[in-house]
């Protein structure tokens, strides 16, 4: 497609400016106007430039962030997550052995459910205070080997799993925002 277009979950474009006003306000719409039960805290969208292989995570919470000589930023720039990775693997090896569809879609749900119970669990730890060493909101990078341990994740994973977490459990996204900082 060669421009943006909100209606889709997953969407690819040739658009290469003036898109990102349009997600944004996508974003802040989905948080504000849920028409699910209960009120979305956090709308999130994850962007990839498939030229550059760069991801960013972008908040309906965040703003444009200028970086020295790099250039504009639409979001939180992640490192390549090994959960999507696998993900996306899997499903590309499952495609070239010409397994069935259906069973690839089965297969793309199981891992997603996997991705979305590893939020989960994220949160949990998170909020239990287990990580934090009590109620305080507030760690360094310092812990963040402590953490993947703990739980047996990578460290580019942690801003994926956040967001997520963020879409299940409000309180994370009060006491952590959209990342580790």
């Amino acid at each position: 497609m060669d421009h943006y277009s909100s209606v889709f979950v997953v969407h690819a474009t040739t658009q290469t400016h003036h898109w990102e006003d349009a997600l944004r306000q996508d974003l802040s719409a989905a948080a504000h106007c849920s028409t699910l039960d209960q009120q979305v805290a956090e709308a999130v969208a994850v962007v990839a430039d498939t030229n550059t292989w760069e991801v960013q995570l972008v908040s309906s919470h965040s703003y444009i962030v200028e970086h020295g000589g790099s250039g504009v930023q639409v979001g939180l720039r992640v490192g390549m997550s090994p959960l999507v990775s696998a993900i996306t693997d899997s499903v590309l090896d499952l495609t070239r052995m010409d397994v069935n569809p259906q069973f690839i879609m089965q297969h793309l749900e199981e891992r997603l459910c996997e991705l979305y119970l590893k939020s989960q669990l994220l949160a949990e730890y998170l909020l239990g205070g287990a990580f934090l060493g009590g109620s305080e909101a507030t760690f360094s990078p310092y812990h963040l080997p402590e953490l993947t341990r703990a739980l047996g994740l990578d460290l580019n994973d942690l801003p994926l799993l956040l967001a997520v977490a963020s879409t299940h459990t409000p309180a994370v996204t009060r006491m952590f925002g959209l990342s580790i900082k």
